[in-house]
């Protein structure tokens, strides 16, 4: 994300998102056709947080239990460096607010 015009058009983040949630689709979609895949909420990912390992994998799954669970893409209430896809961070299992969620992904029919 180069800068704060291109961020406005794809995420919800502190300066534009009013600090609420906001209706999943009112952004820009990625490549795929996803949309709010940065901002808005954090998603909430089925690995526990910690540390990577140093080995090659090809689905860094952390499956060994903690008392943290991994969030990603940063929301609404943040600042745009933890609005990326790739921004990791761990949650308490038991924390509930306004900024968790998840993501769906539903493919199409022929």
């Amino acid at each position: 994300m180069g800068n704060l015009s291109e961020l406005d058009e794809i995420a919800w983040y502190y300066k534009n998102a009013s600090n609420t949630t906001h209706i999943v689709g009112q952004k820009k979609p990625n490549a795929w056709g996803i949309c709010d895949m940065h901002g808005n909420v954090y998603e909430l990912c089925r690995d526990y947080y910690g540390a990577y390992s140093d080995e090659k994998v090809k689905d860094s799954i952390n499956s060994t239990k903690s008392s943290n669970i991994v969030i990603r893409g940063g929301y609404f209430h943040k600042n745009p460096g933890s609005c990326r896809s790739a921004y990791k961070n761990g949650n308490p299992l038991d924390d509930r607010f306004s900024g968790l969620g998840f993501r769906v992904a539903l493919v199409p029919f022929d």
